[in-house]
């Protein structure tokens, strides 16, 4: 009862001072399975980055905690979802597709190795056991490591002298090679051109596997609190000075979506029969419109939010009723863009960057309504963690519909609609997109897919064998276009 009555001192920093050393066999683990990942990992998705995930987080000693409290649960949780996105480069063969699983995977296990819930702490969590590296050589000499992470002051001078520095450095470098070949010349051999290949890269993806797991075990084993970084309380305000800034932006937004309704709901007929503006306009348009606007209201509530004082009733209701109404013009501005988006869509086919878009812009909607969520439990505790899960749900989904399969599929309709097909495009697709571009006739076929290759059974991928065995069952024949000019 008195160590909860009285202050500690190591709850309010993010130091921790803990006497026990990682274990050896950690250590081992931690270098054979970066061993691992430098000969596997490759830049094809693949079963591999299951394999070595899962491997990852197990020498991180996560099955050390079992379901014993709540915060146990939800660390399960994160990994379970971790494990989940690694399944995608075993079943998908894009690459896009397969990097926004992984990374999102780590976002995942760093989630799970700490108790802070603050956008601070969010953020900062996947670089975590990178700043840890110190305490973990430390503690490996001395069996005993003390996580020092730096205060919010020197955290923004640290970044603030590296970013002047690399930005003086580029800028004044570029300058000169621009004003002198032999200075050109000199920057290309202390600057060589990195060429992304396999062999190179294997000690650098080891090595850094190897680290990882180190970090993140350290930072699990002391529970690294990342709230102390975060912005203090805001200092409450009258409800007058915040509330009249909001009630006013709500206005505009009314009137911006009363006076451009035509533009926001007009569809074909509006693109149609208004002077120099195009579908590729009209979309890209609204994309922007809805990146603005709803980054711009996401930043007006987190600081109008710290102004209200949330012990007064009355303030509390006229905040959610200011900042509710503020969000639900935004949701009808973001509904705006997703149809906009579907027009282009319509008359022009799709790409995997209009999915990307139209992904992208469906998820800020759903952050929108988390928000506004929030604000009517009038408590942020779990907004973080629900937007970085929303993302990674978000990317389980393009998963399962296969966008480039979906692509394929939208262009090989439109082939037999309109007799127009984009060769080059669709040769660009993975693997996932063979089944529905195996449908076209043989000779236009050929200019489209590729012989496929052959993987070893560490970088197995369930795209690729799918394709291999299409490929098997009917050969490809001489490249022939068809007689109307290819196009999109």
């Amino acid at each position: 009862m008195t160590t909860e009555l009285l202050p500690d001192p190591a709850a309010q920093s993010p130091v921790r001072t803990v006497t026990e050393s990682p274990r050896r066999w950690a250590v081992g683990s931690a270098a054979a399975i970066g061993m691992v990942a430098g000969a596997a990992l490759t830049d094809r998705p693949s079963v591999a980055y299951l394999v070595v995930g899962v491997a990852a987080v197990l020498a991180a000693g996560f099955p050390d905690r079992v379901l014993l409290d709540r915060r146990s649960r939800w660390s399960v949780a994160w990994i379970g979802a971790a494990f989940t996105l690694l399944l995608v480069p075993f079943v998908r063969d894009s690459g896009w597709l397969a990097a926004s699983s992984v990374g999102l995977a780590v976002w995942c296990v760093a989630l799970s190795t700490t108790r802070s819930t603050t956008f601070t702490a969010t953020v900062l969590a996947p670089i975590v056991p990178v700043v840890v590296q110190g305490a973990v050589l430390r503690s490996l000499g001395t069996g005993a490591a003390q996580v020092t992470l730096p205060s919010r002051g020197s955290a923004v001078r640290a970044l603030r002298v590296v970013g002047s520095t690399i930005v003086l450095v580029t800028v004044f470098t570029l300058l000169f090679a621009g004003a002198d070949d032999r200075f050109a010349s000199l920057v290309d051999v202390v600057i060589p051109t990195v060429t992304v290949d396999v062999d190179p890269l294997g000690p650098v993806v080891a090595l850094c596997v190897a680290l990882w797991i180190l970090g993140t075990a350290h930072a699990k084993r002391h529970e690294v609190e990342l709230d102390a970084l975060a912005p203090g309380a805001g200092r409450r305000r009258s409800a007058w000075e915040w509330a009249v800034p909001v009630s006013a932006l709500v206005v505009v937004f009314a009137a911006f979506v009363v006076v451009q309704a035509a533009t926001l709901f007009g569809g074909h007929d509006h693109v149609m029969t208004t002077d120099d503006l195009t579908f590729a306009d009209h979309a890209r348009s609204g994309f922007w419109q809805l990146v603005t606007v709803t980054v711009g209201v996401l930043v007006v509530v987190a600081v109008q939010a710290r102004k209200v004082d949330a012990e007064v009733r009355r303030d509390r209701v006229l905040a959610r009723v200011a900042f509710g109404s503020l969000c639900v013009l935004t949701l009808v501005v973001v509904w705006s863009a997703v149809y906009r988006m579907s027009l282009y869509e319509q008359q022009f086919g799709l790409t995997r960057l209009r999915v990307g878009v139209m992904a992208f812009e469906v998820w800020l909607g759903v952050v929108v309504l988390a928000v506004i969520v929030a604000g009517a439990r009038w408590s942020a505790r779990r907004l973080p963690a629900v937007i970085v899960g929303t993302a990674a749900v978000g990317v389980l989904v393009m998963a399962v519909m296969n966008v480039d399969a979906l692509v394929a599929e939208r262009a090989v309709e439109r082939y037999e609609r309109t007799g127009l097909i984009d060769v080059d495009y669709l040769s660009t697709l993975s693997a996932d997109a063979v089944p529905a571009v195996s449908t076209l006739e043989p000779k236009l076929r050929a200019c489209i897919l590729d012989e496929p290759g052959s993987d070893p059974w560490w970088n197995a991928n369930l795209a690729r064998r799918e394709a291999a065995v299409i490929a098997a069952s009917d050969p490809l024949a001489e490249c022939a276009l068809p007689a109307r000019e290819a196009g999109r």
